[in-house]
């Protein structure tokens, strides 16, 4: 019979607890299979699809963990697929945007939005790396598998892009617009503003990149992929025809 990995037996013979140093709990339950962080939560995966035990972490401390979680299998599947993988002990939570790019190379592109930059390595338009910085610090990654909008940025070089690196949250609207030049269109909602910039290209779809300020200063930007944004109103469109004709038939019945 095999032996349990080393984090089960670390567990079970009480040598990780909540509260206990991050550090210390790691080295007692040793490297994980995989590992994913948002918002600060940094969870460590150990075992497989039929037994597997998660450790989270939050401020260095350890604040949860379950010999009976579930397996990540979406992020497993995404970093296979994925040319470097975050999830597979790359990244850790609290490294900098240079130490990121030492391990992962240079992002495809980043976004921005509510006070955190997400890094983008796009590897197919089912599968995205991500990294989130918050003050320059790693607060969250994954490898994912994406159905949705999953080309975060653009494939080719377009002047007008936001995403692909020459805007920055905190940056001045001035130095934006010394980049991507006027907006095509605007709008504003109580102290928020947003430019919008549009893109025609001859090859690739038509994206829309978006720069977000308040006091004239970027707390977002990102884009929308015209054609992908229409595909995915036609499926929304579909399923919920398809919802109200089961209704229907139900109702139908039961009358």
């Amino acid at each position: 019979m095999c032996e349990p990995p080393p984090a089960f037996l670390a567990v079970r013979e009480g040598r990780i607890s909540v509260g206990q140093a991050a550090l210390e709990a790691q080295r007692e339950a040793g490297d994980p299979a995989l590992s994913v962080a948002r918002d600060g939560v940094e969870t460590f995966f150990y075992g497989n699809r039929k037994r597997t035990l998660s450790l989270s972490f939050l401020d260095g401390r350890v604040i949860a963990y379950d010999d009976r979680a579930a397996w990540p299998a979406d992020v497993e599947v995404a970093s296979k697929r994925a040319h470097r993988s975050a999830s597979r002990g790359a990244v850790r939570g609290g490294l900098t945007e240079v130490q990121v790019v030492e391990a992962l190379g240079p992002p495809a592109g980043v976004t921005g939005y509510e006070g955190r930059e997400t890094l983008h390595w796009p590897n197919s338009d089912e599968q995205d790396t991500i990294v989130d910085l918050r003050n320059g610090r790693v607060v969250g990654y994954a490898d994912l598998e994406v159905d949705r909008f999953a080309q975060n940025v653009p494939r080719l070089q377009r002047d007008k892009s936001t995403t692909d690196g020459r805007v920055r949250l905190g940056q001045a609207r001035g130095a934006v617009e010394s980049v991507l030049g006027p907006p095509d269109g605007v709008s504003a909602r109580e102290a928020s503003l947003t430019q919008r910039y549009e893109s025609h290209p001859a090859v690739g779809h038509d994206v829309t990149y978006f720069v977000q300020y308040d006091s004239d200063r970027v707390t977002g930007f990102w884009q929308e992929d015209l054609w992908l944004a229409k595909k995915q109103r036609a499926v929304e469109r579909r399923e919920g025809q398809t919802r109200r004709g089961r209704r229907a038939r139900k109702g139908a019945g039961g009358a």
